[in-house]
């Protein structure tokens, strides 16, 4: 996470492989379904107490003509005779239609984040202005935007009660103790307001927003980016004025220990 002194930005990284230039060339990002992402525990709290689970019954029926997509008393039925299993796949089917995440990290340097998420270090990093009003429409200062954005790790899966059922840090917020390398940070969207959706084959469409100009503040070339990626990214830059204000790097390998670092890089 950067912030250059007196600037009142809160820079998050996005981590791409090669083929991703289309995030820059055309300013679209998905804005992914919990089912999508590579954790399978995503949304899936322990939800303590009968009560809770009665609670999140009533709610799923009162969102019947969402889920079944018609007014069917019969589903309303199978609601009220289903399982837990049930009734947590049915919560699943909701989330999945209706909300997206876009993930990002606090860290432009960290080498499994290269290794995972950028081809091997082939890659590259985009960081975005996360105080801008595409990612903060609620007007945030980053010390709220922290409170409400960074993901937490914990060792057991998140507890839900009745009292916390309400709870969005609890569901979308919570990760395992094995993913805090990631130093991850979330931002939310309802897929309905999808710029463009396309079909990768998939069940699932993927949701594209376009992303304003002004929130792209950096480039990160991977250590082992190849140069015809440094240089198609560099004319992407300079080629579109409204990216002129965007700051290039290369990360580099460190002689003296298993780290990158980032060095300004000029296009």
């Amino acid at each position: 996470m950067c912030r250059a002194e007196g600037d009142h930005s809160l820079i998050l990284y996005k981590y791409l492989r090669p083929r991703r230039l289309d995030v820059l060339h055309r300013q679209f990002i998905r804005f992914t379904p919990p089912r999508i992402l590579n954790d399978p525990f995503e949304m899936k709290p322990y939800y303590v107490g009968e009560e809770t689970w009665e609670h999140l019954r009533e709610w799923l029926i009162g969102r019947a003509s969402e889920l079944s997509g018609s007014e069917s008393e019969s589903y309303r039925q199978d609601l009220r005779r289903a399982d837990h299993a049930r009734l947590q796949a049915e919560l699943d089917t909701y989330v999945n239609r209706t909300f997206g995440i876009f993930c990002l990290s606090e860290k432009r340097d960290d080498l499994l984040m290269w290794s995972h998420y950028a081809d091997g270090h082939r890659g590259f990093v985009l960081g975005f202005d996360c105080t801008h009003r595409f990612f903060n429409w609620l007007g945030l200062s980053p010390s709220e935007i922290w409170r409400v954005a960074k993901v937490s790790y914990e060792n057991n899966r998140p507890r839900v009660t009745l009292s916390t059922l309400k709870d969005a840090r609890l569901l979308y917020m919570t990760k395992s103790t094995t993913w805090a390398y990631e130093q991850e940070w979330r931002f939310m969207s309802l897929l309905e307001n999808a710029d463009l959706k396309k079909s990768d084959g998939d069940e699932h469409p993927v949701d594209l927003f376009r992303y304003p100009a002004e929130c792209l503040r950096e480039v990160v070339f991977g250590c082992r980016a190849a140069p015809e990626l440094v240089v198609e990214l560099s004319q992407a830059l300079r080629s579109n004025a409204a990216l002129a204000h965007v700051a290039c790097y290369q990360a580099r390998e460190r002689a003296d220990t298993f780290a990158v670092h980032v060095n300004r890089h000029d296009i």
